[in-house]
């Protein structure tokens, strides 16, 4: 049942029923065996191995190295603390050298990269993914349809399935597009050019000029509030200065007002009446 074997205090053997197994090569190396389920090796403090039926696995290299591994299923390395990695069934995985380089991976659907805190790269599946330079260069897309890029906060880019768009230099240009559909144009606040469809197109330069047409319907233009025409398709037009106004429905009826005392009433050129200042009223004239 018990077996010791000694040789010159060197080799040391311990046999328990053949189910407990313990090696001392003048204490340099030592195995102990329980049933062929639990073994352990030392090699003078530096290399050891715990295997628990196969299921359970430490190696340690001078406290340099260590595995772990539960089943094949939990992994675990280091190297002096400097690249550690773990892996649960091939699911979660954790890459860290020196703290410096991160990667995290869950069934290949999650994955972070970290370059000591320079570079990011989050990937969810394929689905999302953030890049970060130093807080410089963001870049996210989720499935292709949402992405996001910002230099130092300077430029902008918002695509949602190419259908939305947004750009933006440091808040002077800034462009927004849904599917061609709408736009939105803006230099520094001064130039602004709304379409939605090519039908409704607005366009102000500091406030001064803008222009209005639904469909090439309806058009309004202004020039710093001072001169203003409207058409509905050409066939209602309205001009309006300082001095001067005069309204046209299809150029068959047109009301115009002179220096505000003086006004004229013309329908299809036939008929007409002046009045200046309410003095000189009731004159109609017949254009045969």
């Amino acid at each position: 049942m018990l077996e010791l074997v000694l040789l010159a205090g060197m080799l040391e053997l311990v046999l328990l029923a053949g189910m407990l197994e313990l090696v001392l090569l003048a204490g340099m190396l030592e195995l102990v065996l329980l049933a062929g389920m639990l073994e352990l090796v030392s090699f003078a403090g530096m290399l050891e191995l715990v295997s628990f039926a196969g299921m359970l696995e430490l190696v340690s290299f001078a406290g340099m190295l260590e595995l772990v591994s539960l089943a094949g299923m939990l992994e675990f390395v280091s190297l002096a603390g400097m690249l550690e990695f773990v892996s649960l069934a091939g699911m979660l995985e954790l890459v860290s050298l020196a703290g410096m380089l991160e990667l995290v991976s869950l069934a290949g659907m999650l994955e972070l990269v970290s370059l000591a805190g320079m570079l990011e790269l989050v990937s969810l599946a394929g689905m999302l993914e953030l890049v970060s330079l130093a807080g410089m260069l963001e870049l996210v897309s989720f499935a292709g349809m949402l992405e996001l890029v910002s230099l130092a906060g300077m430029l902008e880019l918002v695509s949602l399935a190419g259908m939305l768009e947004l750009v933006s230099l440091a808040g002077m240009l800034e462009f927004v597009s849904l599917a061609g559909m709408l736009e939105f144009v803006s230099l520094a606040g001064m130039l602004e050019l709304v379409s939605f469809a090519g039908m409704l197109e607005l366009v102000s330069f500091a406030g001064m000029l803008e222009l209005v047409s639904l469909a090439g319907m309806l058009e309004l233009v202004s020039l710093a509030g001072m001169l203003e025409f409207v058409s509905f398709a050409g066939m209602l037009g309205w001009y309006r200065s300082l001095e001067c106004l005069v309204v046209s429905f299809a150029g068959m009826l047109g009301i115009g007002i002179v220096r505000w005392n003086a006004w004229v009433v013309s329908f299809a050129g036939m008929l007409e009446l002046v009045s200046l200042a309410g003095m000189l009223g009731g004159i109609v004239r017949w254009n045969a």
